[in-house]
């Protein structure tokens, strides 16, 4: 596992500008989630009213990169070796999870701290980063599932849209969404802010944020869990999917 880890960090230092294109999405992200109707305003309301513009803006450009290894087959040379499928999948989800971590989630906690440590709150730095990581998982193994780094797109596409049928159903029907809606990532990123910070009739929907904490943690583990079942099949398998024609 150590091997593949330093093999693959190797890789992305020594492919072109991979480095330098992650280092710039890294700040693409903290800067543009803090940037409003009023301006650029480094405080935790602003985070947390745009946090998942930097969630997605860093974790489609780290994944997609980390994942241009199915694309350019180099995987090809792992599996002829003989490496364990889910030593292949830890690997990126690994070597993802720490560019995210580095690029993303540290500058963004230290402006934070900088410009609104009254705000800030051990418990919403720890869930925040356990929602990072699931959802930098989920995306590393989509797109080893489709064994290419455009996977990252249904990744975006799930993740835009993952409570609109919630939504639907809240507004339209006579059903009561709430307790569902609550167990979703998109949604529990906002309740973290909300708890403290912001109001929740801002949005759509009601929610419940009872048992944040247990949400979190118990949502991020089944979805990382079945990402990765699903993953690891697909290259046991070794499943042919395509998302888009080959020219």
């Amino acid at each position: 596992m150590n091997d593949l880890i330093k093999a693959e960090l190797f890789r992305l230092r020594h492919s072109g500008n991979t480095m330098t294109g992650m280092i710039f999405i890294g700040l693409l992200a903290t800067v543009m989630q803090f940037v409003g109707n009023e301006g650029m305003h480094i405080d935790v309301i602003t985070y947390f009213d745009h946090v998942t513009v930097g969630v997605v803006i860093v974790i489609c450009g780290v994944v997609g990169l980390v994942s241009n290894t199915f694309n350019n087959r180099l995987i090809n040379h792992e599996i002829m070796k003989g490496t364990p499928p889910m030593q292949t999948i830890l690997c990126r989800i690994i070597v993802s999870s720490a560019c995210v971590t580095i690029l993303y989630y540290i500058p963004t906690v230290i402006l934070l701290t900088i410009f609104d440590r009254e705000k800030l709150h051990l418990p919403m730095l720890v869930l925040l980063f356990i929602c990072l990581i699931k959802l930098t998982a989920a995306a590393q193994a989509l797109c080893i599932f489709f064994k290419d780094g455009c996977g990252i797109m249904v990744f975006l596409f799930a993740f835009a849209f993952e409570s609109m049928p919630l939504v639907i159903i809240q507004n339209f029907t006579p059903f009561d969404a709430t307790a569902a809606a609550s167990w979703l990532t998109s949604t529990q990123l906002l309740m973290l802010g909300s708890v403290n910070n912001v109001e929740l009739e801002q949005i759509s929907m009601p929610l419940d944020t009872s048992y944040l904490e247990l949400k979190i943690i118990v949502s991020s583990i089944v979805l990382v869990a079945a990402m990765t079942a699903a993953a690891y099949k697909s290259l046991k398998s070794k499943w042919a999917i395509q998302i888009i024609s080959p020219m």
